[in-house]
């Protein structure tokens, strides 16, 4: 399983790199590390972000940079144990479920403090209530959506009013997820969902009419 999951070697960022840093903005160096972070190279990624660190202080974007670092380090481990999981090798399984476990805590963690640091970021809203849904936190998910400000007319709405509705249908409060639902497909921004989404909300509204005698 380590095996499976090591890095390439961490190099040290020598007198050379860091001078070398010294004459880059913070921007970039977060890309940099960003390039690093896509070619799975994470140890590379952190020195990059602790010179940056040494060089221009602690800035916000570095730590949100940091914990990019630690979500995708812990996804590419829980995708590289697969092949041994579906081989057989209980280890792995085991090692799989505590890193999807842990996996789900980070991520639910990273997207509510986002979340709570940018309140007019209705981009960093939305992936916090599909977070929230995903581990079956709807009431959470239906207060945060509440939460003012109200989101933009355009696609963040149309998001906001979708989930809004599945959050409701989840917690059977059918009456208040038909009306959601309805709101949505009467709305002008409904449009600006994909196609393939506005098909599956025409679909989950058809289904739930149907099945409280309303179609």
């Amino acid at each position: 399983c380590l095996e499976v999951v090591r890095e390439e070697a961490a190099f040290e960022v020598d007198a050379a790199k860091l001078a070398s840093a010294e004459t880059k903005s913070v921007s970039e160096l977060l890309l940099i590390a960003k390039d690093h972070i896509r070619a799975e190279r994470f140890s590379h990624a952190e020195a990059v972000l602790a010179a940056a660190q040494r060089v221009h202080g602690e800035a916000l974007a570095l730590r949100e940079c940091r914990e990019d670092v630690e979500r995708e380090r812990l996804a590419c481990q829980f995708h590289r144990l697969q092949s041994l999981e579906e081989a057989g090798n209980r280890l792995a399984a085991l090692a799989r479920r505590s890193l999807y476990q842990k996996l789900n805590r980070i991520t639910l963690e990273h997207a509510g403090s986002r979340a709570d640091r940018y309140p007019d970021d209705w981009d960093a809203r939305l992936t916090l209530v599909e977070e929230l849904i995903r581990v079956g936190h709807y009431f959470e998910a239906i207060r945060r959506l509440q939460e003012p400000p109200s989101p933009p007319p355009g696609r963040h709405r149309a998001q906001a009013l979708r989930r809004l509705a599945e959050s409701q249908q989840r917690l059977r409060r059918f009456d208040e997820a038909l009306a959601a639902y309805r709101d949505l497909l009467q709305d002008a921004d409904f449009q600006h969902l994909p196609h393939e989404d506005q098909l599956q909300v025409k679909s989950q509204c058809d289904r739930l009419a149907a099945a409280m005698g309303q179609a």
